[in-house]
């Protein structure tokens, strides 16, 4: 499962998936009653309740069937397929389903997100989401070990709408920061909006996942310090 179908309190009735044990073909429906008397159809699980069609805000959710690859096929946009094209058969209106609301939550300081239409890569950081401003300053300042076989990193990466994601934004993160360590204090620090902001521990620097092979070192004066990096949540 990619992940959660229809809502937790929605007014509808339930979401369920059914495949048929022959052909494979894996039916959404909100009326089970439709697989009555055919055990060739197997339940697979509920997947969320949709909504009412009078409810304010929802969006239909066209069904279509092609016998030639027994499948069935969902889609929100009727224009996409209409009365049926390309060997679709149109079934009528599945479910009502609404748009998500922003997503109320904190981000975890740490974890990578991944916008779903840009491709755009995201820290958060102190409780603010920032973006990276591209893959080469993420392997250079973040320590993204990569798997050979796939060629991804070995921790996760959120993949997300970042727009339906509330909470602050904080400044991008580009070429120009960087991680330095104080020759003359044998501090570690980040450098910030031209600040250097100290690392208090490796607890702080494992959890952002910074990468130690990106430390310089160099004299640091004092008059560039900055806040020190914490761990908000």
């Amino acid at each position: 499962m990619d992940r959660f179908l229809g809502s937790a309190d929605g007014s509808g009735a339930a979401i369920s998936s059914w495949i048929h044990t022959g052909s494979e073909d894996m039916v959404l429906t909100t009326d089970p009653n439709e697989f009555n008397g055919n055990s060739s159809w197997k339940k697979i699980r509920d997947l969320g309740k949709s909504y009412n069609s009078n409810e304010t805000g929802v969006l239909p959710i066209h069904r279509y069937y092609r016998d030639q690859t027994k499948s069935h096929f969902y889609t929100r946009d009727i224009n996409e397929l209409g009365n049926g094209a390309q060997g679709f058969v149109y079934e009528g209106i599945a479910f009502y389903l609404k748009n998500s609301a922003p997503i109320d939550l904190r981000l975890r300081d740490g974890h990578f997100y991944q916008d779903n239409t840009t491709g755009a890569l995201y820290i958060t950081f102190e409780s603010t989401l920032r973006h990276i401003d591209s893959w080469e300053t993420a392997k250079r300042l973040f320590n993204f070990t990569y798997d050979p076989r796939t060629g991804w990193p070995n921790f996760y990466i959120n993949k997300e709408d970042i727009d339906k994601i509330k909470g602050p934004r904080g400044n991008d993160i580009t070429a120009a920061n960087r991680l330095v360590h104080d020759t003359g204090t044998g501090r570690t620090y980040f450098v910030d909006g031209g600040n250097y902001r100290y690392i208090p521990d490796m607890q702080v620097f494992r959890g952002y996942h910074f990468n130690e092979d990106a430390i310089e070192s160099k004299y640091v004066r004092a008059s560039f310090a900055g806040k020190q990096v914490t761990i908000t949540y």
